[in-house]
């Protein structure tokens, strides 16, 4: 019995010594590793910094309209508006969820702009006209001239519309350029067209300087147009393939712009003229979950936006950290905006008509 045990105690102790010694080696590798992914981490210009996310005890409205919507948002602090197929709803959010809908279009409403005095509303169409609305009572006051599609699909024609600063003009974006409409009637006023950029479904800024219009080529992207240049040409500010252009900050000096890759929201400060440039802010809590939708706030500070998971996150539109995370009863967020006072964030799921409504942090005062 003796013989037989030192040898056992004698093999366990070299055991014992084989697997402190190599604890000690990993430990000391990864912490060699852990050193050098936080100096890289800390040269990286693109991380942020983060603040912890408060609980989600925030009260929300939860509304359900019935029917599909698509375009929402506010006409004024109390006022919802939203498009299904050919008709523009306007609801009133201080009464029992009562809608009133503007018809008269023959095709489905491609977007809707509401101008600087908010008494306005202008629709475009694949039925080839806008029309233009009145805020209080829904009544169209005017409607365009129909457009020739000159064989090509209809929803090619009349897509993005925007009121020009002073709501005396209105742009219109389409497969064969921008067109210039007055505002009071719809009289067309002037064309550009051209055949070197795909227009169609294009981005106009809120200053009508700049425009993101898809690429026509694969992989999927979008170029960033100077609208005017000293020819009349449409000048290339930028290129962006894999990437997605979401929406313009109030000013339109800004871009929010999707990584389709990695799911990365990006914001550009554009520059139009001879030293444009841009910067962009990666998110560092970006969620990896598909981004279906993002807007700034009314003063620019903040940026939402909309996940596939039912959340929507607000982020510091400086710094990119993200400051708080709502979770949407509703299910699927497919589109998210702030109220034109910034006092409430809004999200729907355009499939079955519902919406949250939150009341907005105290820290975005």
């Amino acid at each position: 019995m003796i013989f037989s045990y030192q040898p056992r105690t004698e093999l366990r102790l070299r055991l014992l010594i084989i697997l402190i010694t190599l604890y000690a080696f990993l430990a000391g590798a990864l912490s060699v590793a852990f050193a050098w992914q936080g100096r890289l981490l800390a040269d990286c210009r693109h991380m942020l910094e983060s603040v912890p996310l408060p609980a989600d005890g925030r009260r929300q409205t939860v509304c359900r309209t019935g029917r599909p919507m698509r375009q929402v948002g506010f006409l004024d602090d109390s006022t919802l508006l939203f498009v299904s197929g050919d008709t523009l709803f306007i609801q009133d959010l201080k009464g029992p969820c009562e809608l009133h809908a503007c018809t008269g279009h023959t095709g489905p409403i491609q977007d809707y702009e509401v101008s600087p005095d908010r008494r306005r509303i202008a629709t475009s169409s694949e039925d080839g006209t806008i029309r233009l609305w009145d805020a209080e009572s829904g009544a169209c006051r005017a409607t365009s001239q129909r457009l020739d599609t000159l064989g090509q699909p209809r929803w090619t024609m009349l897509h993005d519309i925007v009121f020009l600063p002073g709501g005396s003009r209105i742009l219109s974006a389409d497969m064969d350029g921008i067109k210039t409409w007055r505002s009071t009637d719809l009289t067309l006023l002037s064309s550009e067209s051209t055949d070197a950029f795909y227009m169609c479904n294009g981005l106009l800024s809120p200053d009508g300087k700049t425009l993101c219009a898809p690429m026509p080529m694969l992989p999927e992207g979008f170029n960033l147009l100077s609208r005017k240049t000293a020819d009349g040409e449409h000048a290339l500010l930028d290129q962006a393939r894999g990437r997605e252009a979401i929406s313009y900050s109030p000013r339109g000096d800004r871009l929010l712009v999707a990584d389709s890759g990695s799911g990365n929201l990006e914001i550009w400060r554009i520059s139009p003229g001879p030293r444009h440039g841009r910067r962009y802010v990666v998110w560092l809590d970006s969620p990896m979950i598909p981004l279906l939708d993002a807007a700034f706030s009314p003063d620019g500070r903040r940026v939402v936006s909309a996940h596939a998971d039912g959340t929507v996150r607000i982020w510091n539109a400086r710094s990119g950290a993200c400051l708080e995370i709502l979770h949407c009863e509703v299910g699927t967020v497919n589109g998210v905006c702030f109220s034109p006072d910034g006092s409430r964030i809004l999200a729907w799921s355009g499939d079955d008509g519902a919406y949250c409504l939150w009341d907005a942090p105290i820290w975005m005062n």
